[in-house]
């Protein structure tokens, strides 16, 4: 199986790389992952300072959207403030049971294609 990973923003650091990268190790052996660097296309993209919770909201709003899109939601998770959950020396979450749902939650996506 070949995945598309796109990051959604043009930080290349940012948490957003950061989790597509987990989720592709994850992936190791199951599926190919390719992830987009929108860094390498042409197009205005701004990248407005966020409240530490301001994932919530946008999560909620994709997961309460995705049908409307014909999307097959397959799970959610919110791991709350990235940069105290996720250690980036490591490349992981922080929290066992966050990992383990994670992991659950990528390995899903192979399973419902």
């Amino acid at each position: 199986m070949k995945i598309l990973a796109i990051p959604a923003t043009n930080h290349t650091g940012g948490l957003n790389h950061q989790l597509v990268a987990y989720a592709a190790r994850l992936l190791q052996g199951r599926a190919t992952v390719e992830v987009v660097d929108l860094n390498d296309y042409e197009m205005p993209i701004y990248s407005p300072a966020r409240e530490p919770q301001a994932g919530a909201g946008v999560l909620g709003t994709a997961t309460a959207s995705a049908k409307f899109f014909g999307a097959e939601l397959v799970g959610s998770l919110g791991i709350g403030t990235f940069h105290n959950n996720f250690d980036a020396q490591a490349g992981e979450l922080v929290l066992a049971e966050q990992r383990a749902e994670f992991a659950a939650l990528v390995h899903a996506l192979v399973v419902a294609a």
